[in-house]
């Protein structure tokens, strides 16, 4: 193969996003009956307070600004998020355990939390 990269292939740290590790990164404890906050960062890392808890906070996460993206990363315990008070899933549920991911989208239109993929660090996704 020869020739050279796109002239708008530019893979210089201005245009990606940089992921600290955990340790790095503050994580927010979440309770059952707290909105789930954050620094306004496109990611979050939670943690389920050293209990296994179920959202019923309303709502479930602050609110963002239109269209804004967030990645939830849970480190600890279970959360089960709630497709309710802000928050629309592909299913009623979504049981994140550490190691799970979730991505979401603000959607003003819908004053929630629109899921747009969930997945786990750990699956196994078969041999590529």
């Amino acid at each position: 193969m020869s020739g050279s990269a796109r002239a708008n292939s530019d893979f210089t740290s201005a245009n990606s996003i940089l992921i600290p590790t955990v340790s790095q990164k503050q994580t927010v404890s979440v309770t059952a009956d707290t909105s789930i906050r954050w620094n306004l960062e496109p990611y979050v890392y939670v943690s389920g307070s050293l209990n296994d808890i179920v959202m019923t906070a309303d709502p479930q996460i602050i609110t963002g600004a239109s269209n804004q993206t967030l990645a939830f990363f849970c480190v600890g315990s279970t959360i089960t998020i709630l497709s309710a008070n802000n928050v629309a899933l592909r299913s009623e549920r979504y049981r994140m355990t550490s190691g799970a991911i979730l991505n979401m989208i603000y959607l003003f239109e819908n004053s929630a939390w629109v899921e747009t993929s969930r997945g786990h660090v750990s699956e196994n996704y078969g041999v590529f």
